[in-house]
């Protein structure tokens, strides 16, 4: 009686181990999981602002593009007319701005990539590392 007493004993203090050790699996889990929805959050906000820009962007370009097809065509009706050599000087600076504002476009649609990626990757080292 007094061996089932102990064995009984022994059973039940290894089920509070058990269960101390699942209630610390618990809360590691849920730190874990608290770090990796601020992460997330965090890129999804720097995701959020970088988009917004390139969109931006992307308007001023049409804009501009807009705006340049107006002074070519305004060019060729001077050309024609033999006025306006300052024309070609305007044209050739809306030009280098449209495409520098292309290539902006371009490099802030990469660095939203790039930032995503970054973030998934923390993300996924933050992971492995606490394991």
């Amino acid at each position: 009686m007094h061996t089932h007493k102990h064995t009984h004993t022994h059973t039940l203090s290894q089920r509070e181990q058990e269960l101390e050790i699942a209630a610390k699996l618990g809360q590691l889990l849920l730190k874990r999981n608290e770090i990796l929805e601020t992460d997330l959050s965090a890129a999804l906000a720097v995701k959020e602002t970088l988009t917004t820009t390139a969109a931006q962007l992307k308007h001023e370009v049409t804009k501009k593009e807009e705006l340049l097809k107006l002074y070519c065509e305004d060019y060729a009706y001077e050309q024609n007319t033999e006025e306006g050599d300052f024309m070609p000087e305007w044209i050739h600076m809306l030009k280098n701005e449209s495409r520098e504002l292309r290539n902006d476009n371009y490099q802030l649609q990469y660095e939203v990539r790039m930032c995503v990626c970054v973030c998934v990757y923390a993300s996924t080292g933050k992971l492995n590392k606490n394991e």
